[in-house]
């Protein structure tokens, strides 16, 4: 029975048939509130551990095809942030936070895919007009305490392998995500 189930599950995600949803926070908000992204991706040659688009390495053979939509559900932060929704085509590796950083907004925390504190920080001290000292040490303290990429699985789907009942499960993001986006929500430009 372990078998079948393992193989039923195998194919289900080879044949796109698992759904996936993702909530992210991103570095700077989308110009358009949803869409989709088709970048083929592949492992970086400049440094094994990363995956990049194939628009950035020439001759690029390895390259496989990945396609993620994303909506931006809530603007953050003036615009310094969203939080997004990704939803799956295909499962390459790291293919939201490759998808993100393709498009110009790498996740929040993200030190791999460009979303670093630096990023963070400029672009919230751009968004929020943060000229003052204190507004940009706040901004920093902020940054300077997210300590992994703001990434979250949201939900699965799929036929339950013994009933071939459709199950669907959800999780809630974890409180250092919930906290960071509360923070973000509360985030206001300078008088």
């Amino acid at each position: 029975q372990d078998e079948q189930s393992q193989l039923s599950l195998s194919e289900q995600f080879k044949s796109r048939k698992v759904r996936r949803t993702y909530l992210s926070l991103t570095c700077g908000t989308p110009s358009t509130t949803s869409g989709r992204i088709e970048a083929e991706i592949l492992r970086d040659p400049r440094d094994r551990k990363r995956m990049t688009t194939s628009d950035t390495v020439p001759s690029a053979r390895n390259a496989r095809f990945a396609a993620s939509r994303y909506k931006v559900l809530d603007v953050l932060a003036n615009g310094g942030v969203a939080l997004v929704q990704w939803k799956l085509e295909t499962g390459r590796t790291h293919q939201i936070r490759v998808h993100a950083r393709y498009m110009g907004f790498p996740l929040l925390g993200d030190d791999v895919y460009g979303g670093t504190v630096g990023k963070a920080n400029s672009t919230l001290f751009s968004a929020l007009s943060a000229t003052k000292t204190n507004s940009r040490k706040k901004i920093h303290e902020f940054t300077s305490d997210i300590r992994r990429p703001c990434l979250h699985a949201y939900s699965l789907g799929f036929e339950h392998p013994a009933t071939e009942k459709y199950v669907h499960f959800t999780c809630p993001p974890p409180e250092d995500f919930e906290e960071a986006w509360t923070r973000l929500r509360d985030m206001k430009p300078e008088a």
